[in-house]
């Protein structure tokens, strides 16, 4: 870890563990600290202490723009006591069997199981905050059961009375991202903290007439001519 990652981790409050971490952008969007458009998005209070992925390639890729903190893992058969403790948990379980363009084998394959990784977690270290993120086809898939299925057993994990759990439905445009998607953020928070309040849904940012575009994100990248990373 650089110096700059360490001194943020010494002032960072919350601790987090990420599973299924992909490239980071969950990750990167917790954290913070970076410049795009102009726009400065300050460094929070968490801190990300380990990220895992089962694709190296996906590995790779968060070491070299999010940070070192990071492992290849394969989280349907791992050793949770060898993954640390954090104060917070956060995933973006896979999604290929719930989305309506993919296979909707639901809970039926392994891999759409997988959501249960952060089960074992919470089980193992109760942690204050789960975040959950999906597509939306989970809420429709065997007519919303599975999605209900989750919720339950967030709402039961852990050793301290388990979890108040809720659902939000976000439309990426209006947070400022060029895409056209929708997803499914679930947030768990511990029940013994729930006197202190829940988190509040985001606030949208923008709206359809000044929606971001793909040309307004990526054609800074049309004259790059360095291959030294894989296109």
């Amino acid at each position: 870890m650089e110096t700059g990652e360490k001194e943020a981790g010494k002032r960072c409050a919350f601790s987090v563990t990420s599973f299924f971490c992909g490239c980071g952008g969950l990750d990167l969007g917790f954290r913070g600290g970076f410049t795009y458009h102009g726009v400065d998005y300050p460094r929070t209070d968490f801190n990300l202490q380990m990220a895992y992925d089962f694709d190296e390639r996906h590995v790779e890729t968060y070491r070299r723009n999010v940070g070192t903190e990071v492992r290849k893992l394969d989280l349907s058969d791992f050793d949770v006591g060898e993954v640390p403790s954090a104060r917070i948990l956060i995933g973006g379980f896979p999604c290929q069997d719930f989305s309506t363009c993919g296979p909707r084998r639901g809970l039926a394959s392994q891999r759409g199981r997988l959501y249960q990784a952060m089960i074992r977690f919470a089980d193992a270290y109760d942690p204050e905050i789960i975040v959950g993120e999906n597509v939306p086809g989970l809420e429709n898939i065997d007519g919303g059961r599975i999605l209900e299925k989750i919720r339950e057993d967030v709402s039961h994990a852990g050793n301290r009375g388990g979890y108040g759990v809720e659902v939000w439905k976000l439309f990426a445009p209006d947070y400022g991202v060029p895409q056209n998607r929708t997803r499914l953020i679930i947030v768990g928070v511990r029940k013994d903290l729930l006197r202190f309040g829940f988190p509040e849904a985001p606030v949208k940012t923008l709206t359809p007439e000044n929606y971001h575009t793909t040309r307004w994100a990526i054609e800074d990248l049309e004259e790059v001519v360095d291959e030294s990373v894989p296109n």
